[in-house]
């Protein structure tokens, strides 16, 4: 296929906006979109402060709004949508607890937008443990050790992780 990249920071909204004019210009009608985008951190609850919870509501829940928001107007008939979501949905790791409540927010928006926009095609992934990502890019060596313990006791640690490759493969697929 064909593709155009297109730099933004998803924090900003009005980079929302540019992100989704620039690559229409680019594209034409979007006709399909994967909203990949994440931040994630590792920290207690009692320690996560207002810029760890801002940090994630404002890129897993914020930014996919105002991306959508920008895009409605302009998509090609049948378009499809899929944001990526994660396994901690209802059951949140020790530490991600800011994580899980960000993805629960955003498979709500989700659900939302199938209610007012029933003509569109909005589909939500949910994405396990994959290896070969950024996910922990920012966790702490010294806290991830000492929660280790918890995710192995409540059966987190897969055996086998998911690989990216494969992942995209198949949300291609969905596509």
């Amino acid at each position: 296929g064909s593709g155009v990249a297109v730099e933004a920071d998803l924090r900003d909204p009005g980079q929302c906006r540019t992100l989704v004019e620039r690559a229409a210009a680019a594209m034409g009608p979007p006709d399909a979109m994967v909203f990949a985008a994440s931040a994630s951190s590792l920290a207690l609850t009692g320690d996560a402060d207002a810029d760890v919870w801002r940090t994630v509501l404002e890129t897993n829940v914020m930014a996919p709004a105002l991306v959508t928001r920008h895009l409605l107007p302009g998509l090609a008939p049948g378009a499809f949508l899929a944001y990526l979501s994660s396994e901690v949905v209802g059951d949140p790791y020790h530490g991600l607890v800011h994580y899980a409540s960000s993805k629960a927010a955003l498979e709500e928006l989700i659900r939302g937008l199938r209610v007012e926009h029933p003509t569109q095609r909005f589909c939500c992934v949910r994405v396990g443990a994959t290896i070969d990502t950024e996910f922990a890019r920012d966790f702490s060596p010294q806290l991830t050790a000492g929660l280790y313990p918890h995710w192995v006791a409540r059966a987190k640690m897969p055996q086998t992780f998911m690989v990216s490759e494969d992942v995209g493969g198949a949300i291609a697929d969905l596509v």
